[in-house]
């Protein structure tokens, strides 16, 4: 058991509920985004005396700390793990409860998923409650947040670093990497959420720091440390040598089916060189290499980043973003308007000349449609089988398709001149009678290789190109543009609080 604060010293005039709440050290403020009224009085202006006097949080755990509970309240567990916020939402469903739960002793295993009816007991909240209480539960917010952090990190025993994943298996650091070859964009993306952005020394696709600096060329400190590493499609067994990498951030099993790489050749790399971590084929759900397929599985774009997390030992940083991608789901879910008024969306990979033009599913399983798959959108072309990736179509199928909305890939990036597609649209004899190209609604995109940071902007940015009633208008785009700077009100999340999550400041 740790530290235990008595009744007297907590009570002391000099300690307030006031005084903690204005120095950020209690329990209420930032982790139990909902709890009674009178505790909500209390937090405000009250001492510990009148939030004992209540039935909130704060008097059922420090009546299991003393003893005075021996088992909480059905009503009070009943309300943490299933009671609702305007009828309708979990309070563990909501990001700021959760750190609650885990202390509380909820499954580290849940993820952000909201526990099952009868999966937590009142038993067993007193059985780790009290551990957690005496450890200094209620003696402010600093104490849960070091306890919480110790939980939440995967920092071992020993102070290595470790995170486990298909088909990788369990990857363990003495340290976290200072030097890590990535290849497929959406890794630079996380180092440079985590703050790492300077441990990355190549990277495929030099639009990868285009896109990346469209999104956040508004955001104060922060930097892509890596836009300059040298890079390109495919590499050797000689450069990984070369390079020394702490950390490979890629997919073994994709590798191996790249010229002139075997298992035996991915597997002395791991030996000799450095771990590999990367799971390729969850991006759109594609078949693995059959050597490779047993046991392999399919992860989401915020569970990989998760394990590159807790690899360079920034769990920290991870949650707090987690909590944001969260938020910015439930504010996206709560406003899409019903089914039957959603538009209908090719989802397009265009030259700007229209020489060549690819479909991609817009609702498809995978990383890759981590931004659209949430609005919920109507696929223009939802009945077409895709034997891979994309289909090859003409002018002609598109307007039989004829799409209320067009999502054009790669155009916030040298890749594509928007402005000048946009003409091409409009002059040619065919796609000039496409409903989206009539209506002025074919859209910018940045890139499905998208990793955390791009994936928030991208939600804010496609929920305001579909759905402008409920999200706010788009404000279109020319060549050389950076990310709009939406007013407070007009955000679907919090950008200042992304920048100082990246920064540190946080």
């Amino acid at each position: 058991m740790g530290r235990t604060l008595s009744r007297e010293r907590t009570s002391h005039s000099s300690i307030t509920v006031e005084g903690l709440v204005d120095h950020g050290r209690y329990l209420h403020r930032g982790f139990f985004e909902t709890v009674t009224d009178a505790d909500r009085e209390a937090v405000e202006r009250g001492t510990h005396e009148e939030l004992l006097a209540g039935d909130g949080l704060y008097a059922n755990l420090w009546g299991v700390q003393t003893g005075e509970i021996d088992d909480l309240p059905e009503t009070f567990v009943d309300t943490v793990t299933h009671g609702t916020i305007d009828g309708d939402r979990s309070l563990l469903g909501q990001p700021k409860n959760r750190s609650v739960y885990y202390v509380l002793g909820g499954p580290k295993s849940m993820g952000r998923e909201k526990p099952a009816r009868g999966e937590s007991t009142r038993r067993a909240f007193v059985a780790y409650g009290s551990t957690a209480i005496g450890s200094g539960l209620l003696a402010g917010c600093s104490d849960i947040v070091n306890q919480n952090e110790s939980e939440s990190t995967t920092e071992t025993d020993d102070g290595s670093y470790t995170a486990t994943l298909a088909p990788v298996g369990t990857v363990t650091l003495e340290t976290p990497p200072t030097s890590v070859f990535t290849h497929f964009p959406w890794f630079p993306d996380m180092t440079t959420a985590l703050g790492r952005g300077e441990s990355v020394n190549y990277l495929w696709w030099d639009g990868t720091a285009a896109a990346l600096e469209y999104f956040t060329a508004g955001m104060d400190g922060v930097e892509i440390a890596w836009r300059d590493e040298p890079g390109a499609y495919g590499f050797t067994k000689e450069q990984l040598y070369e390079l020394d990498s702490d950390l490979h951030l890629v997919d073994p099993a994709w590798v191996t089916t790249q010229d002139n790489w075997t298992r035996a050749d991915v597997d002395e790399i791991a030996t000799n060189v450095g771990p590999w971590f990367g799971n390729y084929y969850s991006s759109n759900h594609a078949t693995p290499p059959e050597e490779w397929a047993d046991g392999y599985e399919y992860n989401t774009l915020w569970e990989l980043f998760d394990g590159v997390a807790s690899l360079y030992g920034e769990r920290s940083r991870y949650e707090a973003f987690a909590a944001v991608h969260d938020d910015l789901l439930e504010t996206i879910e709560d406003r899409l308007p019903p089914e039957s008024e959603r538009p209908t969306v090719a989802y397009l990979s265009l030259e700007t000349d229209l020489s060549a033009i690819h479909v991609l599913p817009l609702n498809a399983p995978g990383y890759w449609n981590t931004h659209t798959r949430p609005l919920g959108a109507v696929d223009a072309f939802g009945e077409q089988e895709f034997d891979g990736p994309f289909i090859e179509v003409d002018s002609e199928a598109l307007l039989e398709s004829d799409p209320d909305v067009i999502l054009a890939l790669w155009t916030v990036t040298e890749t594509v001149d928007f402005e000048q597609l946009v003409r091409n649209l409009r002059d040619d004899p065919v796609a000039s009678e496409l409903t989206a190209v009539q209506n002025d609604r074919v859209y910018v995109q940045g890139t499905r290789w998208q990793g955390p940071l791009m994936n928030l902007f991208q939600l804010e940015m496609t929920a305001k190109q579909l759905y402008p009633e409920q999200f706010g208008t788009w404000p279109g785009y020319e060549d050389g543009d950076v990310y709009p700077a939406f007013g407070p009100d007009e955000r679907l999340f919090d950008h200042q609080r992304v920048a100082d999550i990246i920064t540190g400041e946080f």
